[in-house]
């Protein structure tokens, strides 16, 4: 009852202040978040929301932290997204939220872009399905789109690229890694410096983990050889042609919101970590509720991925300060032939006294089935030694092959 009533009350505000906004010359946008999928449908995220930029939010970057935490959305507004040959319109949620499933594509492997343009609502009504009379679409099919809509009266926003990672049906194994103090300096479990970094520190800021970055591109090298395969595709959205072998699909699974996709994005590229779907959790209440915790998020999200391919052993990667190990251990029980490997970052004697009055972690190493190997490190330096031994390329191997 709560929830709903909230749901409903925070659906006003943001209809009102979105048509408040309009007046002081914001318009309705998209910001993207990524997607990925296998060779025949592809899962794209996005949120509508009021900008006054069409920059991706560039401006935020040299902002205090909590800046990335105070927008306006859009609920209920019609976008049309085209990826490859399909094209398809449907509304976002009530928090302006955006996460589709897109069939028939016809992608190679590699990575791709959506292009997403927000609709108006009251032109969409009057002629969507002259709009869409076409059942495909190419790459020059978003100039004859716009025509169209022109045409039309339909008034289209300008087209905004959503990064898809498409995974081909040849592709043996990927890296799943989490963010906070995995990879890039947050002291998560300590909640005054948790809240300086998350609200107070610039994004352009943050540190990132020693060594990590040179840890992923190694991992990625390492599987790739380990797996014996080649899969032609895209290295990345702006490629002109195809490269005889792309590296295994990297995603960064975290618990936090998706309004610092775009700033994790840069933080990502600028570090030099490997080209990666990022997976957040909804700021706020949406249509199915509360936001799930972080272990029901993470693992709700691995059972989607999973689902989306089934064919691909993950690599996980996390750190022992809050609950990646039991994490983890769930996910070897529920999918023991889905897991390669798993590789923590283990924190300091003092960053656990901190974080929860104890020498020790606060959960043991994650228990795997038998024969996946678990790989401890104090930091990415010392994870890329490991796995450069000629036992573990050997067990990886097996695994991958078998």
């Amino acid at each position: 009852m709560f929830v709903g009533t909230f749901e409903i009350g925070a659906e006003l505000f943001s209809f009102g202040a979105s048509r408040y906004l309009e007046l002081a010359r914001w318009f309705p946008s998209v910001l993207a978040f990524g997607g990925y999928g296998n060779e025949r449908e592809a899962r794209v995220m996005c949120r509508t929301l009021m900008a006054k930029t069409s920059d991706e939010r560039d401006w935020l970057e040299d902002r205090r932290g909590w800046r990335q935490y105070f927008d306006i959305e859009v609920p209920r507004n019609p976008v049309l997204i085209e990826l490859g040959g399909a094209i398809t319109i449907l509304d976002s949620d009530g928090g302006g939220y955006i996460d589709a499933t897109i069939r028939d594509h016809g992608l190679a492997p590699g990575w791709h872009a959506a292009h997403v343009h927000v609709i108006d609502k009251k032109d969409l009504i009057r002629h969507k399905r002259a709009l869409l009379q076409e059942s495909s679409w190419t790459m020059a099919g978003r100039a004859r789109l716009a025509r169209r809509a022109k045409r039309l009266g339909i008034r289209l926003g300008p087209p905004v690229r959503v990064p898809v990672r498409i995974i081909g049906d040849s592709e043996k194994v990927g890296i799943i890694s989490d963010v906070d103090d995995t990879i890039v300096v947050t002291d998560v479990p300590r909640p005054l410096l948790a809240a300086r970094n998350a609200f107070v520190t610039r994004p352009s800021d943050r540190k990132p983990v020693p060594g990590m970055a040179h840890f992923l591109q190694s991992l990625r090298v390492v599987a790739l050889r380990a797996a014996g395969t080649r899969t032609p595709g895209w290295l990345s959205t702006r490629a002109d042609e195809p490269v005889a072998s792309i590296p295994p699909p990297a995603i960064y699974l975290s618990t936090g919101a998706w309004n610092t996709a775009p700033m994790l994005r840069k933080f990502l590229r600028h570090m030099g970590f490997p080209l990666g779907t990022v997976l957040l959790r909804p700021w706020g209440i949406t249509d199915t509720g509360f936001p799930p915790s972080g272990i029901e998020h993470k693992l709700g999200q691995f059972a989607r991925l999973t689902e989306m391919v089934p064919h691909v052993k993950w690599l996980l990667l996390g750190d022992d300060g809050q609950h990646d190990p039991l994490i983890f251990t769930k996910i070897g029980e529920q999918y023991p032939d889905r897991v390669a490997g798993v590789f923590l970052h283990c924190l300091s004697k003092r960053e656990h006294v901190l974080a929860h009055g104890s020498l020790q972690p606060m959960e043991q190493t994650p228990q795997m089935p038998p024969g996946i190997p678990v790989v401890l490190g104090d930091d990415g330096f010392t994870l890329t030694e490991k796995i450069h031994s000629e036992q573990f390329e050997a067990v990886l191997s097996n695994l991958l092959r078998s």
